[in-house]
């Protein structure tokens, strides 16, 4: 069908169910009712199975006999809508889960008529007894019904509502058609529910700092700009907290963290939000160390936090994500570097000479390209031409040659030294089953400018 044809059929549908709510009005209802929370209170439609879960037989289906014929008062979107002779079968879903209802002719009389006014996308509420139909399917025996909010549109289904733009565009609609993706939206708050409490029980305090800044500050990133109309200045939107968190360590707060909404006018991509949210903490009288220490046990414990709030899910994220939080590889960024150029059949002099004019990045290209090392050469070297100073060009060379293939170098099956020493400053990022840290050492170190008199660490959380 074409795009014509198919918004003709859809204006229709829609006047359809207009017309539905016309004659609710006639009968003096209210389509679009706001009185839910009057008379016996709602129900989750989960805490019905939780309450009947000792009836569930091993195949997973009810058995009716061990059902507590208990009354319940629930509500939700109408998914499923079913009719066969005299009963009709409504599929519920609510925040918890969904759950069937049973409607019979018998048991509603003249009110079973009135079916015919709903459609999928309609939120009703229904009171009845909780019971098991012949196919051992948990239901509601419903004696009473009525609509709570009409639906003027037709719902999506997983099948005509796949185009991925549309999808991140009209998140709201998306969460209707694919219900997992709400997962992701339970398991971040879960995690800034695990942070938060992580670090108020180390004594942590946590601070809002302004969004808006005078300067560019913090991170090196282009900024978004604003203008505030009152005080007659230009202003940028933060791409990073730092700077007012450093003066709160200087005014005395020994420990302090914000979880702040950030803006970046880069580019935009599935992965990659220009307004995003960042973890940022500070710790005095602590180091490197310190903090290397506290980002395993934080990681450890958002992780534990997740598992035991969103059990199923999180197993089936364990199981397709290639990294583990068991056990924490730490090597040196010089280590790292070295490691990926031998991969890639490089030699050590390629961070060394990149930056010259007469660097024979296409030999270097054919090269890694032959051991599978697809490297952004282009992005490589206009970033080591662009750095100022050699600290800056080894922290591009990690940026470029190592970073990208920490999971392929630092895999389980990597041969690593039983001992290492633990006194270098390591960034961490998570690989397959362990997770590799890196570091800097030597002369180089001061290229990443690390506070003397605190620790720091960031971290990017998923946006919504």
């Amino acid at each position: 069908m074409s795009k014509e044809g198919q918004g003709k059929s859809e204006q229709a549908l829609r006047e359809a169910r207009r017309a539905k709510a016309a004659r609710l009005r006639e009968r003096g209802e209210n389509p679009f009712a706001n009185d839910a929370i009057a008379g016996e209170p709602l129900s989750d439609l989960g805490a019905v199975r939780a309450w009947s879960a000792g009836a569930v037989l091993p195949d997973g289906r009810y058995d009716p006999g061990r059902i507590e014929p208990r009354s319940w008062r629930v509500a939700g979107r109408i998914l499923f809508l079913r009719a066969m002779g005299g009963v009709t079968f409504v599929r519920l879903r609510d925040r918890t889960g969904e759950l069937q209802l049973h409607l019979s002719e018998g048991a509603l009389g003249a009110a079973y008529a009135r079916l015919s006014e709903l459609d999928l996308g309609d939120f009703v509420e229904a009171t009845g007894r909780a019971m098991a139909t012949r196919r051992g399917e948990l239901s509601i025996d419903v004696e009473r019904f009525r609509l709570l909010t009409k639906a003027y549109r037709p719902l999506p289904t997983k099948t005509s509502f796949k185009d991925v733009e549309s999808r991140y565009r009209m998140r709201y609609v998306d969460l209707v058609a694919n219900p997992a993706v709400s997962d992701v939206f339970r398991a971040r708050s879960v995690m800034l529910s695990a942070i938060r409490g992580f670090l108020d029980g180390r004594g942590f305090i946590e601070v809002e700092t302004p969004s808006m800044h005078s300067l560019v500050g913090g991170a090196t990133a282009r900024p978004f700009r604003t203008h505030h109309n009152a005080l007659g200045l230009d202003l940028y939107l933060r791409i990073a907290p730092e700077l007012y968190l450093k003066r709160l360590v200087v005014g005395g707060f020994e420990r302090v963290f914000e979880i702040a909404r950030c803006y970046r006018n880069e580019g935009v991509s599935a992965r990659h939000n220009p307004e995003f949210t960042m973890l940022e903490f500070y710790q005095a009288y602590a180091t490197y160390e310190t903090l290397m220490e506290l980002t395993e046990g934080l990681l450890r414990h958002v992780d534990e936090r997740l598992s035991a709030a969103l059990p199923e899910q999180h197993a089936a994220w364990s199981r397709e994500r290639d990294f583990g939080l068991e056990r924490f590889v730490r090597v040196t960024m010089r280590e790292a570097i070295a490691q990926a150029l031998a991969r890639a059949g490089l030699g050590a002099d390629v961070a060394l000479r990149a930056h010259q004019p007469d660097a024979p990045v296409g030999e270097w290209a054919d090269r890694a390209r032959g051991r599978g090392r697809a490297i952004d050469w282009a992005g490589y070297r206009q970033a080591v031409q662009s750095s100022a100073s050699e600290g800056e060009r080894f922290c591009r060379a990690y940026e470029f040659l190592a970073e990208p293939f920490l999971t392929e170098d630092y895999r389980p099956t990597t041969r690593r030294r039983a001992s290492r020493p633990r006194s270098r400053s390591r960034v961490a990022a998570p690989r397959r089953r362990w997770t590799t840290t890196t570091t800097t050492s030597g002369p180089w170190s001061t290229a990443c400018r690390p506070p003397p008199a605190s620790a720091w660490a960031s971290t990017d959380l998923p946006c919504c």
